[in-house]
């Protein structure tokens, strides 16, 4: 179950990242890395765990 919300935030803090690179807006671009970078640890404590 972490793995596959995990990967939902992955793929979501990649849209907001492409968002905020056509936008221009340094903000959308963090707030999507940052949902990256904890959507990444969400699926590796997810494959850590079995």
């Amino acid at each position: 179950m972490g793995r596959i919300s995990g990967g939902v935030k992955v793929l979501r803090g990649m849209k907001q990242e492409a968002d905020g690179k056509a936008l221009g807006d340094a903000r959308l671009r963090t707030a999507g890395r940052r949902l990256i970078d904890r959507g990444r640890t969400e699926i590796h404590r997810a494959a850590g765990r079995r």
